[in-house]
């Protein structure tokens, strides 16, 4: 940072933005006077006007460092009717020099994650880490994170005004026919009539740099940057939310079900097949993923419990050492728990969701039998599992 604004110079000799392109949205700029009239004019089912929608692309990097800059100069600012956001920047996948340090690491707090660990080893080093940088009135509209994660978010510059809804608030930010609000910035009392009661159960929070924000998973949210900001963020799954991810995986099925339903007599056989592809393709999951991730955390959670197991005990002096040994093989334990009752249902799920004449692949099965029968161990080991 150079005092409250992104050192751009750094940030492309960090994390390589000058050999690439990277993804910006267009926010429109509110203090652009013919987008605020126009804005202030949009009501109504209208009210997503092509030239007021968000709208994602790519750019070179130094286009979008360029763009930065100029904000900061208020007259080139009154006259931009839209303001470069750069989201979803994988710095650590796409950009970052292996043979040096990376710009960042996890905190450890955060590090006991399912979905960036399958994602890296499994999925072709794909992740869902992410940088975003932008200049002030820049935003993340109303949205609730993929795959009913967590995420986390830390800012490195600039204040961020966060605006949270509880999942039980979901029901309050739809209209008539059942469509989500996407921006809390002018709200229509007309199409949204219930959106006074969303806002009297919010939670506003304003971050500030140095500051690590924690998102529950359904909690649906909106961010403004106020200031230009630079922030870190990253989404992930654990023991504590992997049945939200599982439901969530069926929830988006079952919206493919429904969007393609009047052709299911003509698609026979493909019908079904079809659905998972596009929930597949939707979220980057479908519930074959989903028990090639549990199999995945599952032969290391159970190589770490056995490995501790056959560690011998340290002296009794050593307090502390045992009460850390004492957690960790807990923590796995609890973790094997999550795992066999998410396993079970997503089988369950993908059972029904099935062509008749379809069967879930053995090994899956043989997973669950597996993953049953050590929890029953260690059930009856007088660890009190259940």
């Amino acid at each position: 940072a150079e005092g409250d604004t992104v050192d751009v110079e750094a940030l492309m000799e960090r994390c390589g933005g000058s050999r690439g392109t990277v993804p910006v949205t267009h926010c429109w700029n509110p203090g652009h006077v013919a987008v605020a009239d126009a804005h202030a004019a949009a009501v109504g089912p209208d009210l997503d006007a092509a030239h007021l929608r968000d709208l994602p692309c790519e750019v070179i990097f130094q286009q979008f460092a360029e763009h930065l800059v100029a904000m900061r100069d208020p007259t080139q600012r009154r006259a931009a009717k839209t303001l470069m956001y750069l989201k979803d920047w994988h710095v650590l996948r796409d950009h970052a020099d292996p043979a040096a340090p990376p710009p960042y690491s996890c905190p450890a707090i955060f590090q006991d994650d399912y979905l960036n660990e399958f994602s890296l080893a499994h999925r072709g080093g794909d992740d869902y880490r992410f940088v975003y940088v932008g200049p002030a009135q820049t935003r993340t509209l109303l949205h609730t994170d993929v795959l009913g994660s967590y995420s986390w978010s830390t800012s490195v510059v600039g204040r961020k005004r966060w605006t949270f809804f509880p999942p039980a608030a979901r029901g309050l930010l739809v209209d008539s026919h059942g469509r989500m609000l996407e921006d809390i910035d002018g709200v229509d009392p007309v199409r949204f009539p219930r959106y006074a009661e969303a806002v009297a159960v919010a939670t506003v929070v304003v971050q500030t740099p140095g500051q690590t924000v924690f998102v529950p998973s359904g909690w649906v949210h909106q961010v403004e940057n106020l200031d230009e900001c630079l922030s870190v963020n990253a989404n992930w799954v654990n023991g504590c939310n992997l049945e939200r991810f599982v439901a969530t995986v069926a929830d988006d099925l079952r919206v493919a079900q429904h969007e393609i339903a009047d052709v299911r007599a003509v698609m026979v056989d493909d019908w079904h097949t079809t659905c998972h592809h596009m929930v597949r393709t939707n979220c980057g999951f479908d519930f074959e993923m989903v028990c090639e991730l549990i199999a995945a955390i599952y032969e290391r959670v159970a190589s770490e419990l056995a490995t501790a197991a056959s560690v011998p005990k340290e002296p009794a002096s050593d307090e502390l050492g045992e009460q850390k040994a004492g957690v960790f093989r807990l923590h796995r334990i609890f973790e094997l728990v999550q795992l066999d009752k998410a396993l079970t249902t997503v089988l369950a799920l993908w059972s029904a969701a099935l062509d008749p004449s379809a069967t879930i692949a053995p090994k899956h099965t043989r997973l669950a039998a597996d993953l049953s029968r050590q929890c029953l161990d260690l059930s009856t080991s007088g660890l009190g599992i259940s």
